[in-house]
């Protein structure tokens, strides 16, 4: 017999779908704050984040063991997609869950994309 591992997909909290980043933003400067559920069996979470919904598929993974990410530059005044997958201690991935558009507030400086990992 052979077993397969399953997981349930991590909730998005946070930004909600459509807000800007005004709406949201609890750091200085406007930059959002990613967020999502704990899902159990989780070893660390890989985030996406594009400025297309395609774009996503392939845009740079950011491994964090936290249910939050905050890029460490503002976003270029865009839409943005994003995308969180949880992966177990063996590097099982569980299924992904994709994000919604999220919009940089007006006048946002632009900059390059750059992750970041924080620690709980």
């Amino acid at each position: 017999q052979q077993f397969r591992k399953e997981y349930l997909r991590p909730v998005l909290i946070s930004p909600a779908q459509g807000e800007s980043e005004t709406d949201v933003a609890d750091v200085p400067g406007g930059i959002p704050n990613f967020v999502w559920s704990p899902v159990d069996g989780a070893a660390y979470y890989e985030v996406r984040i594009a400025n297309t919904a395609q774009a996503v598929d392939s845009g740079r993974a950011v491994r964090t063991d936290n249910t939050r990410y905050t890029p460490v530059t503002n976003l270029t005044e865009t839409d943005y997609f994003w995308r969180v997958q949880m992966f177990d201690a063996d590097g099982v991935a569980g299924p992904t869950v994709d994000g919604w558009a999220i919009v940089p507030k007006a006048g946002a400086l632009p900059g390059l994309f750059i992750p970041t990992v924080t620690k709980r």
